[in-house]
């Protein structure tokens, strides 16, 4: 699994995927519009191409706003472990 930053290509995928975890859901246009902004910032996870997961913050100066994080079903009970305290890598 890798973690990057969003590109304005991952939307429609994210809000697809923010529809089905949500009921009160953002909706394509409210990421566009959030994406826009100098303040945003969002990463998500991706395994073969897919987006397991993602997340969205505002940051203004030193402050920083979670507006959502979100993670697709199938990937919600994967575990994850540290091969050693030290690395802080996770592999599955």
């Amino acid at each position: 699994m890798i973690y990057r930053e969003w590109k304005y290509e991952d939307i429609l995928k994210i809000s697809e995927q923010e529809k089905e975890c949500f009921q009160d859901a953002w909706t394509y246009k409210m990421f566009v519009e959030a994406f826009s902004s100098k303040l945003f910032y969002g990463v998500c996870a991706e395994e073969n191409g897919e987006i397991a997961g993602y997340a969205c913050e505002t940051v203004l100066f030193e402050n920083a706003e979670v507006d959502n994080v979100a993670v697709a079903e199938n990937y919600r009970c994967l575990l994850y472990t540290s091969p050693s305290p030290r690395d802080g890598l996770l592999s599955r």
